[in-house]
């Protein structure tokens, strides 16, 4: 390996992604690499030019490897978020959106149930309130 030439790994790190994307960006062409004895090597020059060329389109944090575990749920849907397009980001929100606004009626529905259900059976207990007793 030339001085100037870069590993895979080593291109991760400075692209901030993991070293599968680095080499998803060689199979589509983005990154051209040269093989050998198995193992991509990338110019320095063309990953520094990438990078420069790029650097409006990353997130601003690198995005995390496997084996890092997000810190909350939040976490997770940022990584998400920041690894999509933005048309696939704004159908994902939608998507969200319709399950939250789903969850709320659901939830509307078993109480209008639960209070036909006392109007219907006034004097009917239901198997929570008795073992509660």
């Amino acid at each position: 390996m030339a001085s100037s030439e870069l590993t895979t790994a080593q291109v991760a790190e400075i692209l901030g992604i993991a070293p599968r994307a680095v080499r998803r960006l060689q199979e589509r062409g983005e990154l051209h690499g040269r093989k050998n004895k198995g193992l991509l090597y990338f110019s320095k020059e063309q990953i520094e030019a990438y990078a420069k060329m790029t650097q409006d389109k990353r997130p601003a944090t690198p995005t995390k490897h496997w084996g890092t575990a997000p810190k909350s749920e939040n976490d997770d849907f940022q990584i998400l978020m920041n690894t999509i397009s933005a048309q696939q980001q704004a159908l994902l929100k939608h998507q969200l959106q319709i399950i939250e606004e789903t969850e709320k009626m659901l939830h509307q529905q078993i109480l209008a149930y639960g209070d036909l259900l006392s109007h219907l059976l006034p004097d009917h207990q239901t198997t929570a309130e008795k073992t509660e007793e």
